[in-house]
């Protein structure tokens, strides 16, 4: 009996533990971020309608809808890839090329078969990402940077640099703030952040765990970012459609506005846990700020920009301190439980 006491008391429960292997936990701490993300959402959106000043709800509105709706199909995969210390850096060229690989094919039957092509594309890239850092074991952010070039490079080229119109049709079937495109987004988000808590995609590793199998870590390192050159089409597709146009810019902005939201929904850089509930919530606060420094007082983008940036830089240190804070916490608690165990089974 004394030594089962010197056991549970030399060993408290959760040793070898971090907090985001338990799903309790995982909850609790999405939760503060979650309430921070709804309480900003009300904010900036009292700030953009006083900001309208009595234009249109139909020219506001829409573009509105169709930022969040594109800008949400590049959060959900940043989130989920941040889980594992891993960014997509690729997605907006990718969107990029899937624009104006659908533009070009023409009218009718033709778009179709460029929205296959672009497809088959996309998976490829998502392939090549994923065997790299999923199998070669290199950099995510190293990878999809140069990944990055090399699919604005292609696009320059088959664009020759110039605007391409997009097929009348996919104009007139305005996707992007469609009721059917908005009910597929948010369930990507419910199924994702539903797989982010019930799952491992949710958790990184313990760190007797990190040589894993091959087979594991093509699953939870590699796919991912098959998942988000996916995302990445389909953000090309609908951003098409809503511009009307394609150039080789098309996806510019969209990873950092992903990361600003990700970060401000209270998933670190550093990985561990991703918050997909929040981070959603937090792009769109993210969306209303921007449209209304747009509307507001003509903001130019580069003090838009310049915002972004310095939020980023703040998130970085603060998101990762608040996972250390969490887990020590965690720990403390875990001992205390371990503790009181220990007394229980002495008496």
């Amino acid at each position: 009996m004394s030594e089962q006491i010197e056991q549970v008391a030399g060993e408290p429960k959760g040793k070898g533990k971090h907090y985001y292997h338990d799903i309790r936990w995982r909850l609790l701490a999405e939760v503060p971020w979650l309430v921070i993300a709804l309480v900003l959402m009300v904010i900036m959106a009292i700030v953009f309608v006083v900001s309208l000043g009595g234009m249109g709800s139909g020219r506001v509105f829409r573009p509105l809808i169709a930022n969040i709706v594109i800008g949400g199909f590049f959060v959900i995969p940043t989130v989920i890839l941040l889980a594992e210390g891993n960014l997509d850096l690729s997605m907006g060229a990718m969107a990029g090329l899937v624009a104006i690989v659908v533009a070009g094919s023409g009218e009718s039957s033709s778009v179709v078969l460029g929205i296959f092509i672009s497809l088959i594309v996309a998976l490829l890239i998502g392939i090549v990402n994923g065997l790299l850092v999923g199998l070669a074991k290199q950099k995510g952010i190293v990878v999809t940077f140069a990944m990055s070039f090399l699919l604005y490079a292609i696009t320059l080229l088959v664009s020759e640099g110039r605007t391409v119109m997009a097929p009348r049709g996919m104009i007139d079937l305005g996707l992007a703030t469609s009721p059917l495109t908005v009910i597929v987004w948010l369930i990507l988000v419910l199924g994702c952040a539903a797989l982010m808590i019930f799952t491992p995609f949710g958790r990184r590793p313990k760190e007797g765990d990190q040589e894993e199998g091959i087979g594991k870590r093509l699953l939870f390192v590699g796919l991912p970012f098959v998942f988000s050159s996916l995302m990445a089409w389909l953000a090309g597709i609908l951003m098409l459609g809503w511009m009307g146009a394609a150039f080789a810019s098309t996806g510019q902005g969209y990873v950092e506005m992903a990361l600003l939201a990700a970060l401000l929904g209270g998933t670190a850089y550093s990985g561990g846990t991703g918050f997909v509930l929040s981070a959603s919530a937090a792009l769109v606060s993210v969306v209303l700020m921007q449209n209304a420094l747009r509307m507001g007082g003509d903001t130019p983008i580069a003090t838009i920009y310049l915002i972004e940036g310095l939020l980023i830089v703040i998130l970085l240190p603060v998101t990762h301190f608040y996972h250390i804070g969490a887990e020590r916490f965690y720990h403390k608690r875990m001992e205390s439980a371990g503790e009181a165990t220990a007394e229980a089974a002495a008496e």
